[in-house]
C-alpha cells in the first residue's frame, strides 16, 4: 500500500511549519534577506509548546476570564463585580497574561518577517523585549497606584488599576486577532495593520476613560482630578511605551 508519510525531519517540519529554518534548509528569511536562525526556530517551537500547554492547563480560567471581562466592558455592575470576587479577577488576570504572551510571540515573528518597527532583531530577542516592556509598564502602574493609595490613605487607586486590566484584555484580544489575520492575509499590508491596531486600542481606551470617570466621580473626586490622573498615569506612560516600541 502506497503511503505519503514523511521520511525525514525536514519533511515533517515542512508540513507543520513551512517557513521554518529546518524546512527551508536554513534559508528562511524576513525583510531584507534576514535569516531566521536555528536558535530562533527552536525558540519559536518552545514558545508554541509553552503556549499550548498554558492554554490546555488553564483553559477554564482563560475562558472564564475572557467571558467576565467582555461582560464587564458593557455592564458597569459586572465590571465592579469582577474586582470583589477573587475567582473572577484571578481568571481575568490569567486571561490577560495568556494574551500578552500570545501577543508578544505573534508580534516578534511578524516584526521579523515584515519589519514593522525598529531594526530586524532576532525573533527571540523581540519576544523577550516585548514581555519586558509589558512587565515594566504594569509595574510602573502598580507602583504609582500604591503611592497614590498611601498618600490618600485609601485603596481606591489599586481598585481602579485592576479595572484597567479588564479593558486591557479587550485591547490584547483585538490586536492579536489583527496579527493572526495579517499572518493569514499578508496582502492586507503593514500600514493597515498599524492603523487597525491603533484604532482598536484607542477605542478600548475610550471605553476605559468613560468607565474610569464613572468610578472617579462616584468616589468623590473631581473631573479635574480625573483629567490630571489620565495625563500622568494613563496617557503619558502609553506615549512613552509607544515611543520605545517605534524607536
Amino acid at each position: 500500500m502506497a503511503t505519503d508519510m514523511p521520511v525525514s525531519l525536514s519533511e515533517v517540519v515542512e508540513r507543520i511549519w513551512p517557513e521554518s529554518y529546518i524546512a527551508l534548509g536554513g534559508a528562511a528569511s524576513g525583510v531584507g534577506g534576514s535569516v531566521l536562525s536555528f536558535a530562533d526556530t527552536v525558540a519559536n517551537m518552545v514558545v508554541v509548546v509553552a503556549i499550548i500547554a498554558f492554554f490546555l492547563l488553564a483553559f477554564v480560567r482563560i475562558a472564564g476570564g475572557l467571558q467576565c471581562a467582555l461582560m464587564g466592558l458593557f455592564n458597569y455592575k459586572n465590571l465592579l463585580k469582577i474586582e470583589v470576587e477573587a475567582n473572577l479577577y484571578n481568571n481575568r488576570n490569567t486571561s490577560l497574561l495568556f494574551l500578552i504572551v500570545v501577543f508578544a510571540f505573534l508580534f516578534a515573528n511578524i516584526n521579523f518577517e515584515y519589519n514593522l518597527v525598529g531594526d530586524n532583531l532576532p525573533v527571540r530577542m523581540t519576544f523577550i523585549y516585548t514581555l519586558l516592556l509589558f512587565a515594566s509598564y504594569f509595574l510602573f502602574r502598580y507602583v504609582v497606584c500604591f503611592l497614590l493609595n498611601w498618600v490618600n490613605g485609601r485603596t481606591f487607586f489599586k481598585y481602579l488599576a485592576r479595572v484597567y486590566y479588564t479593558h486591557a484584555i479587550l485591547g490584547m484580544l483585538l490586536t492579536t486577532v489583527g496579527f493572526v489575520l495579517y499572518m493569514i492575509f499578508p496582502e492586507i499590508g503593514a500600514d493597515i495593520l498599524k492603523y487597525y491596531s491603533v484604532t482598536a486600542l484607542a477605542a478600548v481606551l475610550l471605553i476605559y476613560f468613560v468607565r474610569g470617570n464613572q468610578i472617579i466621580i462616584s468616589n468623590g473626586f473631581s473631573q479635574f482630578f480625573w483629567i490630571l490622573y489620565l495625563c500622568t498615569l494613563e496617557i503619558l506612560p502609553l506615549v512613552v511605551l509607544g515611543h520605545v516600541i517605534l524607536s
